[in-house]
């Protein structure tokens, strides 16, 4: 049978078991998986370089005579030559050379050699360049660096991508797009001519320009791969639009809440509950993102969304990342409806299994009208009495398929409504097209009273003096401190100041002050006692791990170093500076690094110092970061673009959008074709989207 795109890889020449087994670690199992697997970087093996002309540090390809060859050593020691042409000489050392290596080398009259340029004691040298014969040809395309993994060699990846395209160009079609619903600077490109420029690029194109965003066969991919991802989201917004939700009305319920605050809600915070309360009384379920800076009052809007589904018969759960979130959110809740009779339940994986059969009981038979807890609330055996109203705190801690099997446990003919927040603003060119499932509310202030945190970047070299600081501000300002720190444990691999060593330091230097320390391997009742104590002001200082990134509000806590700030991203940097700020007090944040830094973690401070403003910070952190970091591991895990990038193809989002819109309204018209097109497409690229979806 004739090699098609949907063989497996096996039958490729060269792949036997063992090497397939190692391409499927790459998620390729077929020819076409094979294809799309595109190359992130790019050698030229195209052109000759005079020895005279070389840049250390850059790869190059060189061609000349061996003036020497020795053996310096024993047997298998370091095989020393010297290459020579009409400009200069450069050193080849070759470790551990074999025998036949060396008699090899010996052997040829002229050679070629690729490798890395470098200063050596007697000017410059490569280090195990790859050699061949001057007889052999030159590479006619730019020679492409693959992902790999181990036991997978780029030459193993480069045969069997050239077997790939020998089918492709054989006749194999992948194209589903008309002209048409291209940009006009791509419309004369084929997605199977962009693929086999992608993997091998002509040797006009430099590996820079090979890689760059605006070479229009990467543009090209970019712009199928963006417009599959919002096709799944949108055909998954259709789908949840077109089944049914309970009304959920204004009751004098959330009026008694709202009398009963000893504050008003914002500008902002009325204007999306507003946006919220249309979507509850409308008879298809609501699917909105809330978003908002550190501090803004996103839970106090959900709290009152979730008043408005129990006050009308319905239960409403929220779901938060960790468990000291979860039950800051359930001390929270309970508080402000406190008089209102609502029964308010909290649900953990780590809590004793008596107390989980409890709750369980009383959440599927309906004696509780809000739960709150973490991911233990999707799991199988929790089954509610009837729930109208899904909360998701922090969704770029979780993924769409976590959210999605929450909301089914709805059950029934009714669809939860979903409510999704973040205090990760996501910048509104990549929400637009990150979650294309999702309407979108933000939050663009903060309560009035607030005073701006002021943020200052410390050398290491001040420890001690800042330290000393610490003392007086507790005592004379009667302020509480967080010392942030990235690891629990001391690490071989990372030479960061771990917590248990930092609180046994600072205990020992801090005498007058009472220390406490928080991490995630403590229990839950351990990490709430700590938390408890800190809140209430009987420890000064706590020492913490990211751990309290989200959700922990203490208001006299106005003093906060993070440790080791230079290795954190601006997304966590943001969250850990927002635990502080939280009441009138001016608030501090001090971000303590360890020479020597990088560029980037240099921006990433100044960033941190100069701006205060979430959606300003994540701008910023998407051009450093690109999506990755900004939208968390979960969720970025679920979006793994093979070719796309969210900040950098920003230019194509219009026409994916517009692109998307025809195909689906062109279904709408009755032309049933486009369906095959859009299937095609999705499961071409977005197959990690496929796998895990739920039925909505």
């Amino acid at each position: 049978m004739p090699l098609s795109l949907q063989s497996p890889i096996s039958r490729l020449k060269g792949i036997g078991t063992v090497a397939a087994a190692n391409f499927a670690k790459l998620g390729i199992k077929t020819l076409a998986d094979l294809l799309l697997h595109l190359p992130t970087n790019y050698q030229d093996r195209t052109r000759i370089f005079p020895i005279a002309q070389l840049v250390s540090e850059q790869y190059s390809l060189v061609e000349g005579k061996l003036i020497s060859a020795k053996l310096i050593g024993r047997s298998r020691g370091v095989f020393a030559c010297e290459l020579q042409d009409v400009t200069g000489v450069i050193g080849l050392r070759f470790f551990n050379a074999a025998h036949a290596q060396q008699r090899y080398l010996a052997s040829l009259k002229s050679i070629r050699c690729f490798g890395k340029v470098q200063k050596g004691l007697y000017g410059f040298e490569m280090i195990h360049p790859q050699c061949q014969a001057t007889t052999e040809p030159l590479d006619k395309c730019l020679t492409a660096i693959y992902p790999a993994t181990a036991g997978l060699h780029q030459t193993t990846i480069r045969k069997a991508m050239q077997q790939a395209l020998t089918v492709l160009a054989a006749g194999q079609q992948l194209e589903q797009l008309d002209s048409s619903l291209l940009p006009d600077s791509l419309a004369g490109l084929s997605v199977e001519d962009a693929l086999v420029q992608v993997h091998q690029p002509s040797s006009e194109y430099n590996a820079t320009a090979a890689v760059a965003s605006s070479y229009p066969p990467r543009q090209r991919l970019a712009f199928e791969e963006l417009l599959a991802q919002r096709l799944h989201f949108l055909q998954l917004k259709r789908a949840q639009q077109a089944r049914t939700a309970v009304v959920l009305e204004q009751t004098h319920l959330v009026d008694k809440l709202r009398s009963n605050l000893p504050f008003s809600l914002t500008s902002a915070q009325e204007r999306v509950t507003n946006e919220i309360n249309t979507d509850l009384a409308a008879a298809s379920p609501m699917v909105r993102l809330l978003q908002g800076d550190v501090g803004s009052g996103k839970t106090l809007v959900a709290l009152l969304a979730m008043l408005q589904a129990v006050s009308n018969g319905y239960q409403a759960v929220l779901m938060a990342p960790t468990d000291i979130l979860s039950e800051q959110h359930f001390n929270y809740c309970r508080k402000l409806l406190d008089g209102l009779d609502i029964t308010v339940v909290r649900l953990s994986g780590k809590m004793a299994a008596t107390d989980k059969l409890i709750a369980n009981h009383q959440i599927t038979h309906g004696s509780e009208q809000i739960i709150i807890g973490t991911q233990a609330l999707f799991q199988e055996q929790v089954e509610f009495f009837q729930l109208a109203l899904v909360v998701i705190d922090e969704q770029h801690k979780f993924g769409v398929q976590q959210r999605l099997a929450l909301v089914e446990k709805s059950g029934g003919e009714f669809a939860a409504h979903q409510l999704i927040m973040s205090a990760t603003p996501i910048p509104r060119t990549l929400a637009m097209s990150v979650y294309a499932d999702l309407d979108i509310s933000t939050i663009d202030e903060l309560p009035p009273g607030r005073t701006p945190i002021t943020t200052s970047v410390v050398h290491n070299d001040k420890r001690s003096e800042l330290t000393s600081r610490i003392v007086k501000y507790c005592q004379s300002a009667s302020g509480q401190v967080y010392w942030v720190c990235p690891l629990i444990d001391e690490s071989e691999k990372l030479s960061a100041q771990a917590a248990a060593v930092v609180h046994e330091q600072l205990t020992s230097q801090l005498p007058k002050l009472t220390i406490g320390l928080v991490h995630g391997r403590m229990g839950p009742t351990s990490k709430q006692k700590v938390m408890a104590k800190f809140s209430v002001g009987e420890i000064d200082l706590l020492v913490a791990t990211s751990v309290i990134e989200v959700g922990v509000d203490v208001a006299n806590a106005s003093l906060m170093i993070i440790d080791n700030a230079e290795r954190l991203s601006l997304t966590q940097m943001h969250q850990l500076r927002g635990r502080v700020g939280r009441g009138a007090k001016q608030s501090y944040c001090v971000l303590l690094h360890y020479p020597p830094i990088t560029q980037t973690a240099h921006l990433r401070l100044e960033t941190m110092r100069e701006h205060t403003c979430g959606f300003a910070i994540a701008e910023k952190d998407l051009a450093m970061r690109g999506c990755g970091e900004l939208l968390g591991a979960a969720q970025s895990g679920l979006m793994q673009f093979k070719v796309a990038d969210l900040a950098r193809d920003q230019g194509l989002f219009v026409q994916v959008q517009e692109t998307a819109n025809k195909l689906l309204s062109s279904i709408a018209s009755g032309a049933a074709e486009q369906q095959q097109v859009i299937d095609t497409l999705i499961e071409r690229w977005c197959p990690n989207l496929l796998a895990g979806s739920v039925n909505v």
